[in-house]
């Protein structure tokens, strides 16, 4: 049980990070467009 959860947990995180890694990526693109 207490494995199952820690895979969950895992599993969240890592959506998590590749959420905040997408919008950081998105807000540097705009960053850069309008520097242009």
């Amino acid at each position: 049980m207490k494995n199952n959860l820690n895979e969950e947990y895992l599993r969240i995180a890592y959506f998590f990070s590749f959420f905040i890694f997408i919008l950081v990526i998105e807000q540097y693109t705009c960053i850069l467009h309008l520097q242009r």
